[in-house]
């Protein structure tokens, strides 16, 4: 999507066009739940970045990426991701919706 500011001489609306991307499969995607009693979730992939919030045990969160022992995930509730430690989450497939 583009998105910024224009003159309005010469300029009309038009209806958003849909996107040629195709949608991830939902046997595909993967949540993870907390499982230490809470946890950091923070910035970057590591322990020396900013803390965003702090999570709790049990808590589902939609995966979305992985580097190394860190887990990027999807906070909702926040509107934004963070990383979190592989050692204090459980990873599944979609079983729950986190949302």
């Amino acid at each position: 999507m583009i998105s910024g500011w224009i003159l309005r001489t010469n300029a009309s609306e038009t209806a958003e066009t849909p996107s040629n991307t195709p949608e991830v499969p939902e046997n595909l995607l993967m949540t993870v739940t907390v499982v230490a009693e809470k946890a950091n979730l923070r910035e970057a992939p590591t322990t020396n970045s900013n803390n965003i919030a702090t999570v709790q045990e049990g808590q589902t969160f939609w995966l979305l990426n992985r580097r190394s022992k860190w887990h990027q995930i999807w906070h909702s509730d926040l509107k934004r991701k963070g990383w979190i430690s592989g050692e204090l989450i459980a990873t599944s497939p979609k079983a729950v919706n986190p949302l």
